[in-house]
């Protein structure tokens, strides 16, 4: 372990194992958590991705996360490789260049 606690970005599809996702990253104690919910039908819904952290914790659209990681120092994006692409894509980074 580092001692680094970051601010966790999660977004994830809606047929994964949330719940089992969230109690895994819950061990990481993050100042805070902001969820991510992009435009794919596969996504979980902004309720069941409250629903698995057990909070109402805020939803943003991939474009306004990009807002979220220039305001933040440590910070960890995890759940999706989905929510990874669309990241990119709202940053305009093309990790094939």
């Amino acid at each position: 372990a580092t001692g680094t606690r970051p601010h966790l970005l999660f977004g994830a599809m809606g047929d994964k194992d949330l719940r089992g996702v969230v109690e895994a990253l819950r061990r990481i104690e993050a100042p805070s958590v902001t969820l991510v919910r992009g435009t794919d039908p596969r996504y979980g819904t902004a309720d069941a991705l409250r629903e698995a952290w057990g909070q109402d914790l805020e939803v943003l659209a991939p474009e306004a996360a990009v807002g979220w990681l220039q305001e933040r120092d440590t910070r960890l994006v995890t759940g999706s490789l989905y929510l990874l692409g669309d990241l990119l894509r709202a940053l305009r980074l093309d990790p094939w260049a």
